[in-house]
């Protein structure tokens, strides 16, 4: 199974209450970015300078996931 890149930010955060306080959200917050595979744009620099995965790769994965939910709404 292909990890999503949240999954990867919280492997080099350390763990998912590291990338919270780093992102400035709740722990909640960051389970529910795992499951669906995105960061809200709003976070990405903050998780970005926290763990290195690239703002392109973040907010690339927030693209994708917008054009699913475009194309499953028509």
């Amino acid at each position: 199974m292909t990890k999503n890149c949240v999954q990867v930010a919280v492997e080099r955060a350390g763990s998912i209450q590291s990338l919270a306080k780093a992102a400035g959200v709740k722990y909640q917050a960051v389970q529910g970015w795992i499951k669906s595979g995105y960061i809200p744009p709003k976070r990405i620099k903050a998780v970005s300078d926290a763990t290195g995965v690239t703002q392109a790769e973040l907010f690339s994965a927030y693209q994708a996931r917008i054009q699913e939910q475009e194309s499953a709404a028509a």
